[in-house]
Order: C-alpha cells, then structure tokens, then sequence
C-alpha cells in the first residue's frame, strides 16, 4: 500500500506542477498581448504627433517663407522640392504623360483639362491641316476598359478619373 500512497503522492506533484506551468504559461501569454496592445497604441499616437509636427511644420514654411531662422532649411526644401518636380516630370514623360500645373498630378499629354482638379491646360497650338477646306482628322475615340464615358461631352474616362480631361466637366 505503502507503493500506491507514493505514487498517488508523486502524480499529484506532477499534476501540481503541470498546473502551476500552464498558469504561468497562460499569464506570461496574455502578458506578451498586453504588451503588443500597448506598443502598437504608442506608435500609432507617435505617428500621429508627427503629422501635427509635420503639419506645423508645412505652415510655419508656407506663413514666414523669408524666415531667416530657417533659410537653411527651406532653401533645403525648395531644393528638394524642385528636383522632386523634375522627377514626377521624367516618370510622368516616360509614361507618355505630362503634369497638371495647378494639382501636380500625371495627366494625359493631350489633356484640356486635368482629369484630378479639373484645371484647364494650357498647351501648344494645334497644328494646322494643309488644306483649309479639310479640317485634321480627329483621334478615334476608343471606349475604355471601364466603359466609363463623361457625361457632358461623351468622351472615354478611366474608372477614378474625377473631370473629363477633354471638357473638364466633373463626372461622379
């Protein structure tokens, strides 16, 4: 008997442990989600102070331009700012694109109108046809993927294009 009551005693040991081990177990786990909880709070409210940051930063630039406190650093931006323009232009002429000069979005290099802000583009003039009688031939109208068409002049518009970029109505 003496056998039975040790060994009773031993697997009540282990099954004291065992409980003990998943307890602990359990508490270091909610532990560790309490923790990521917490830190994924903070970064999400540091994230947030540095767009206020940025923002008072974008208005202290925009309201004292000539500040001289910070000539350097708004030199730096406009230098900045230039090349980056000069950038957009490259990527927008390797797409066969050109930039609206009012929203600095891509826009379609034969656009009137930016198909964004709905701005009129001012371009080049219209090459002239030899004979005057014969007027150019027009482009063929193509309908695009998204079947999307302007409702004021009828011509294609791809799906998110806010104005038509050959009148410049606004389409919802």
């Amino acid at each position: 008997m003496a056998f039975l009551d040790s060994f009773k005693e031993i697997a009540g040991n282990v099954g004291s442990t065992v409980k003990k081990g998943v307890k602990t177990g359990s508490d270091n786990i909610q532990k560790m989600t309490e923790k990521n909880r917490l830190k994924r709070e903070i970064g999400q409210l540091e994230a947030e102070i540095n767009t206020i940051y940025s923002d008072i930063g974008r208005k202290v630039f925009n309201d004292n331009p000539n500040a001289p406190e910070y000539s350097d650093s708004f030199m730096e931006i406009r230098e900045k700012s230039a090349k980056a323009e000069s950038l957009r232009q490259q990527l927008a002429s390797l797409d066969d694109k050109s930039t609206c000069p009012s929203c600095g979005q891509p826009i379609a290099k034969d656009a009137r109108f930016c198909d964004k802000c709905g701005a009129k583009i001012e371009s080049a003039p219209q090459p002239e046809s030899a004979d005057p009688q014969d007027p150019a031939p027009q482009p063929e109208t193509q309908q695009p993927a998204s079947g999307k068409v302007c409702c004021n002049c009828g011509a294609p518009m791809a799906e998110g294009d806010i104005f038509c970029e050959k009148c410049g109505a606004k389409n919802n």
